[in-house]
């Protein structure tokens, strides 16, 4: 009995560690859409291979190449941003945006939702911002905007007092 658990366990991480391992695709087609897939796009259509990341808080956001060439012609500083503005710069599959925008539906909380899987400004500036994870939510204040990383109902509700 010992000897088949001893054989099982060690057989069933290496399974799972092949399953979080799996490749993720972004692809564009001819309509434009956008799709995410593990399977690779067909032939003759813009892609990138994308490293999923389990804990979108943590992880990089990946470059989208998609996008560079556009971002490079079109480049506009940040604009500043009016009191008490608010933009979410988040991805339609990160859960924390979900809370996030929950929270400020729930407290009639107006913001500007900026999806930077979505659109090349938005990545661009979630980029000169540092990046390094969603939800990145900025607070017009004067002389410069509140920085909220991640979220959580605690500092939410600290930076939200303050406004």
């Amino acid at each position: 009995m010992f000897r088949t658990l001893a054989l099982l366990i060690p057989l069933s991480l290496y399974g799972m560690s092949a399953i979080a391992m799996a490749e993720m695709y972004k692809w564009q087609d001819q309509q434009g859409r956008i799709h995410y897939s593990e399977a690779p796009p067909p032939e003759n259509t813009k892609s990138l291979k994308i490293d999923a990341a389990v804990n979108s808080f943590t992880s990089e956001v990946p470059d989208i190449d998609f996008y560079q060439a556009e971002v490079k012609s079109k480049e506009v500083a940040m604009p500043k941003l009016a009191k008490n503005e608010v933009w979410l710069f988040s991805t339609p599959t990160c859960g924390y945006c979900r809370h996030a925008k929950e929270y400020m539906r729930l407290k009639k909380i107006s913001y500007k939702e900026m999806d930077i899987t979505q659109n090349a400004q938005y990545n661009s500036w979630f980029k000169q911002l540092g990046g390094g994870g969603v939800p990145l939510t900025l607070i017009g204040q004067n002389p410069q905007p509140i920085t909220v990383r991640g979220f959580s109902d605690q500092r939410f509700d600290e930076v939200f007092a303050q406004r």
